[in-house]
């Protein structure tokens, strides 16, 4: 995959927050396919396979991964959507309160109802 980013195992296994083996194993498996070792041995691993396993998350990535992969705006982004679900979290809160005061209204004019205390 040429021009594609490259990681070390080690590099890549703190990324993916698993270990050295796990990544060994995935290689074992074919599941890194366009892994490779530069002239010293050290052994590469493309971010793209990283993420097209699962094992990588390019946009929750910490660390030397986040310049390889480019997403230089993910933090700001993040933020913002952090920002966003708050907002419609506590919408929704709002809006759950004002559920549950209508239901105990709905039940006690039913109860009312029931009573015969309401013409």
């Amino acid at each position: 995959m040429a021009g594609s980013p490259f990681l070390t195992r080690k590099e890549a296994a703190a990324a993916c927050g698993c270990s050295e083996n796990t990544l060994r194993r995935d290689q074992r498996e074919g599941k890194l396919p366009n892994a490779r070792q530069n002239d010293d041995g050290t052994t590469l691993y493309a971010v793209s396979d990283l993420v097209a396993i699962g094992r990588l998350d390019p946009l929750t990535a910490t660390g030397p991964v986040q310049q390889v992969v480019g997403y230089d705006r993910t933090g700001s982004e993040l933020a913002v959507a952090r920002q966003e679900l708050a907002a419609a979290q506590a919408r929704i809160a709002d809006q759950a309160s004002w559920i549950a005061r209508i239901e105990d209204e709905v039940a006690f004019l039913r109860s009312l109802l029931a009573k015969g205390q309401v013409a």
